[in-house]
């Protein structure tokens, strides 16, 4: 049973962007991050998961209204490290911090006149 540890640990550097820095969607974090930045966001991190087809944890991404309606709930996993998976890409800090002000300032729409 030792060693299963570190043939885990080995696999895991294996995976896809596992520890390896990912470039960020976005160039900076908006002033005012709208749903029309953090969709380029879900878009890269979260959809091949999070989607309407695949909602894996009954969470489906795939809409402003989806995301809006779960957005506490996404900000507390993103914000804890625990989305995206280690399995995934890291999510860059410009990305991260960009979907955490969004959530933040009230998630509003691409067109904020809506």
């Amino acid at each position: 049973m030792r060693w299963l540890l570190p043939v885990v640990l080995l696999g895991l550097t294996a995976c896809p962007g596992f520890g390896s820095e990912n470039t960020s969607v976005l160039a900076e974090v908006p002033e005012r991050p709208t749903y029309r930045e953090i969709a380029q966001i879900t878009a890269n991190y979260c959809i091949r998961c999070h989607n309407r087809s695949n909602p894996q944890g009954e969470f489906d991404g795939d809409t402003y209204e989806t995301l809006f309606e779960r957005r506490i709930d996404a900000r507390d996993l993103v914000d804890a490290g625990i989305m995206p998976p280690l399995t995934d890409p890291p999510m860059s800090p410009v990305d991260r911090e960009s979907f955490l002000k969004w959530v933040e300032i009230g998630a509003p729409p691409a067109d904020t006149s809506e």
